[in-house]
């Protein structure tokens, strides 16, 4: 319902009259003062709901809106927290300015956006870093947008050796956003850009992963296929959260040619080849460490739990087919470097909480009042039905230091 500090949109399950008089609706906050609307209106696209802008930004609380339509009456609260939009602001603010920039770029940009598009992005990067409010949002993408400057401005002219590019911004804080688009100028000056090999991480045995570059598509075709050759819908390329790209359905006995070319540039590319191994791994099991391995946390109460929470930044992806008669399982095996002797109870040990988190109890015998460390390693693996384990991945060690009182 928030879509700035000083612009909201409310909601309904049907089209809405696209006029509405200014009396009709009112905005109040927790006190029940108005607030001043600038603007009441229908989006020309989002024909169910109704924007209000207000002249001053809002201040943190809950509010209060009355909407009256053919004499129906409308209620509705939403809460605007101070604090999310600040960061935004700050970010829309230096987004809108770099937007207005001339950015210099390679030479290559000419002949592909997403050389731009990179420079942008790494400009952006550099001026969002520099603000205290502004570094304060979760996330930001920057796209390209296949509008063309000539064909929307066929009246302007465009500087040798420029290029104007659509480039589409969004930054995010929670459920709050910003998303901007505009024509932004490029001097492509700089030097010429070479494209490196693709590099094929594993090879399986009817896929292979790839190691993806932002900014490039891959596209993999019977070795003798000329890149001019290639379908425009074989290219692909996005990332998983490990950074890699899977190709799959392919088969043995094949000699196959991986092209990498900068997204939408067939000009700039390179290439490599490869046939699989009819013997290879039929799948793989790769698990990212967390973002922690070694967490310290702050003085507990002896005989309490623990609740280790873990799981930021650790990944799990299985690459491959996996054979329908194997079952997933996961693995955490306990060691306690205080007290040996003791050993741990895995019937105290639960993950019911949550992916990436572990909770840890005990009683007063297993651990001692001061200083105890706890180290745990976590893997994953496949395994038939009789429990025999068939692959695993690499163990990751947790190690957890906390101080009993």
């Amino acid at each position: 319902m928030v879509r700035s500090s000083q612009k909201i949109a409310a909601y309904f399950n049907q089209t809405v009259p696209a006029e509405i008089a200014s009396e009709a609706v009112t905005v109040t906050d927790a006190a029940g003062n108005k607030v001043n609307i600038d603007k009441i209106y229908r989006h020309q696209q989002d024909t169910q709901a109704y924007y209000m802008e207000f002249s001053e930004k809002l201040q943190t609380g809950e509010y209060t809106i009355t909407i009256s339509i053919s004499g129906i009456k409308f209620v509705k609260k939403f809460t605007y927290d101070g604090s999310v939009w600040a960061s935004l602001d700050a970010a829309k603010k230096i987004v809108q300015a770099e937007m207005e920039k001339t950015h210099i770029a390679s030479v290559s940009g000419l002949k592909s956006a997403e050389i731009c598009r990179h420079a942008f992005e790494e400009d952006l990067k550099q001026e969002l870093s520099k603000d205290t409010e502004a570094c304060k949002i979760e996330r930001w993408s920057v796209q390209t947008r296949p509008f063309k400057y000539e064909e929307e401005y066929p009246d302007e002219t465009v500087e040798k050796d420029h290029a104007m590019v659509s480039i589409w911004v969004g930054i995010y804080k929670g459920d709050a956003n910003y998303m901007m688009n505009d024509f932004v100028d490029f001097a492509c000056t700089g030097d010429a850009i070479t494209v490196s090999e693709p590099t094929i991480v594993k090879q399986l045995k009817e896929s292979i992963v790839v190691s993806y570059e932002t900014g490039y598509e891959y596209a993999c075709v019977t070795s003798g296929t000329a890149i001019s050759d290639v379908p425009e819908e074989k290219w692909d390329g996005y990332a998983d959260r490990l950074g890699n790209y899977e190709i799959k359905n392919l088969t043995n006995n094949t000699e196959y040619v991986l092209y990498k070319r900068l997204k939408g540039c067939s000009e700039m590319y390179a290439q490599t080849t490869f046939s699989l191994d009819k013997n290879a791994d039929e799948f793989e099991i790769i698990l990212k460490e967390p973002d922690q391995t070694t967490i310290n946390l702050e003085t507990v109460t002896s005989g309490s739990a623990i609740a280790v929470d873990f799981g930021k930044g650790m990944l799990k992806y299985t690459y491959g087919t996996v054979p329908d008669e194997l079952q997933e399982i996961g693995s955490i095996s306990f060691e306690n470097l205080k007290i040996q002797q003791n050993g741990y109870d895995w019937n105290r040990v639960s993950q019911e909480t949550g992916w990436g988190i572990v909770d840890i109890h005990w009683n007063d015998e297993l651990f001692h009042e001061g200083s105890n460390t706890v180290k745990f390693e976590i893997s994953f693996g496949y395994a038939k039905n009789d429990g025999t384990i068939v692959k695993q991945s690499k163990s990751v060690e947790i190690t957890v230091n906390f101080t009993v009182q």
